[in-house]
């Protein structure tokens, strides 16, 4: 495919809490592999605080360059929340409420007691999207309504799509590979090595008096050697000896009257 026939993209992650390293982002590499498999381009990625003019400028910049922009952080109902007027404001467009998007998630808020208040009206605001599109955003932003009344930020969605991610790689991983192999492997291999070193010691004093005439610089070392190996053979010969007796002493007592 030609750089002109490409489909790119922009991605602008917008937060305070991101560049304070209080809130580790995990949207740049989720966004990166839903790019990939959809066969765009992810060009680049720039990270801002809450400031509208800076989101503005961001927003600018990368539509004049890429196919796409993407934005992460800052579509909730509280203050800071002001990617989406940032986001008009570099389009130069109102953002309006939605009537049916308002009424879908009043509908919501009322199954699960949640008061209506402006600020979370500010999330049927949906200005550019068709009648279809609105409804279909709406019924999204409904469904996955949270525990605390509010609608679910970007980051809380993107994350868990990514822990289902992972734990998808790890259950396929745990079919690939056993975790009692490598423990096995080892014992094998430290059984193995056992036994060549018991054979190559066995060699050594057997073959003592050839060594020593092949190589007399040895001679000294192959006589400490045999020696050593005798001693120890004498006493595990006196050790056996011992046991065999106490042994034949236990067999031979008569068992005391009762």
């Amino acid at each position: 495919m030609s750089s002109a026939d490409s489909v790119t993209a922009g991605l602008l992650v917008i937060g305070d809490e991101i560049l304070s390293g209080r809130t580790k982002d995990v949207n740049i590499g989720a966004t990166a592999d839903f790019c990939t498999d959809l066969g765009i381009d992810l060009m680049e990625v720039r990270v801002v605080s809450d400031v509208t003019d800076d989101i503005v400028d961001a927003v600018n910049a990368l539509r004049a360059r890429y196919t796409y922009v993407f934005t992460t952080g800052g579509i909730g109902p509280t203050h800071d929340d002001i990617t989406a007027d940032a986001v008009a404001k570099a389009f130069g467009v109102a953002l309006p409420i939605n009537a049916q998007a308002r009424e879908m998630l009043e509908s919501r808020w009322k199954q699960t007691g949640t008061e209506v208040n402006e600020a979370r009206l500010r999330m049927a605001r949906m200005r550019g999207l068709s009648e279809e599109q609105a409804l279909g955003a709406a019924a999204g932003l409904a469904a996955n309504a949270s525990r605390r009344d509010l609608l679910p930020d970007i980051e809380e969605i993107n994350s868990s799509l990514r822990k289902d991610s992972n734990r998808a790689a790890a259950d396929d991983y745990s079919y690939e590979t056993d975790p009692a192999e490598p423990r096995q492997s080892g014992f094998s291999r430290g059984f193995l090595i056992m036994i060549l070193i018991a054979v190559a010691l066995v060699l050594l004093y057997t073959y003592a008096a050839q060594i020593s005439e092949m190589v007399p610089a040895l001679g000294g070392v192959m006589d400490s050697y045999v020696g050593a190996v005798n001693g120890l053979r004498v006493w595990l010969d006196t050790q056996i000896l011992s046991l065999m007796g106490w042994l034949d002493g236990m067999t031979s007592q008569t068992p005391a009257d009762s």
